[in-house]
């Protein structure tokens, strides 16, 4: 799972993730397979704050999650406002 640094944003780059060579899995950077453990936060960033979001995924990252879903823009967008709207502009 790529963790990322609080205090620069840089990420490990020995945990990204590719398609293996014979196109059948999902592996890190070194070839090792990556266990898919989701959850589904759909509208995590229009209904939780900065806080709650960050809290969310440090609970998630501590059972395990490796993938969490989300959607960027709903058919809600315009009754809850999204905390990064910015990045929608």
């Amino acid at each position: 799972m790529a963790k990322i640094n609080d205090t620069n944003k840089s990420v490990d780059k020995t945990s990204l993730l590719k398609i293996s060579d014979d196109k059948k899995y999902i592996v890190t950077k070194n070839n090792a397979l990556f266990f898919w453990l989701g959850g589904t936060a759909w509208e995590l960033i229009h209904r939780l704050n900065k806080q709650e979001i960050d809290l969310y995924f440090s609970e998630r990252s501590e059972k395990g999650f490796t993938i969490i879903q989300k959607v960027i823009l709903t058919e809600l967008v315009g009754k809850q406002p999204c905390i990064f709207q910015v990045l929608l502009i």
